[in-house]
């Protein structure tokens, strides 16, 4: 009841996006159809619990199959700070950041495959701890578990992101093709190896 209360003032907000809507820009990676320059997003956040000891900021896509995907962890963030600039380099003197499922250490822009939009969902913890016991390398499910005993509230932030590649065309494979000589008087030229006819479907 007390974390709800608390979280109620509690807000983060982006001057890129608005609440549920589109990310666009320098925040989307730039691969795979998708057109960005994968650098984070600015963020700012007011009215934390005034016990809050540091911050912690996970940004997780819940539509990335059934584990999801973690595309940035950021912890051990200063009370005092109320926004993260945008473009935040992975070696950052003030706050430590974990390995996001891409492998890496730091941001790793939204690029999903094409398809349904996905959803990208910013949540900052406000924590009662300075500095999380994390190991050299945390990633996602370790944060979340260093992080859930230390929360006094959070704020989300969500937006989404849609690959607007076209798939690339089915391949239908064809059964293997053998024509067998009766005979071999009939000459090498009445056997044929087995032929495999790759069709692409729809392709224009």
């Amino acid at each position: 009841m007390l974390v709800s209360l608390l979280a109620a003032a509690f807000a983060l907000v982006s001057p890129q996006f608005g609440a549920g809507g589109s990310l666009a820009g320098a925040p989307i990676w730039n691969r795979d159809g998708c057109t960005g320059a994968n650098r984070s997003p600015a963020l700012r956040w007011a009215q934390p619990p005034a016990q809050t000891k540091s911050f912690a900021l996970g940004i997780f896509d819940p539509d990335a199959g059934p584990a999801g995907w973690w595309h940035w962890i950021v912890y051990d963030i200063p009370a005092e700070r109320r926004a993260l600039a945008a473009a935040l380099p992975a070696e950052s003197p003030d706050v430590k950041q974990g390995v996001n499922d891409f492998g890496v250490v730091g941001y790793g822009g939204p690029c999903p495959p094409p398809g349904p939009a996905h959803h990208y969902v910013f949540t900052l913890y406000a924590l009662d701890i300075a500095h999380l016991a994390a190991p050299a390398q945390l990633h996602g499910q370790a944060f979340v578990e260093l992080v859930r005993p230390h929360i006094i509230a959070s704020a989300t932030l969500s937006g989404i992101y849609q690959n607007q590649r076209r798939s690339a065309p089915a391949i239908r494979r064809l059964p293997s093709l053998v024509v067998k000589a009766a005979s071999p008087r009939e000459g090498a030229a009445a056997f044929h190896p087995g032929l495999t006819l790759d069709v692409l479907a729809g392709l224009r």
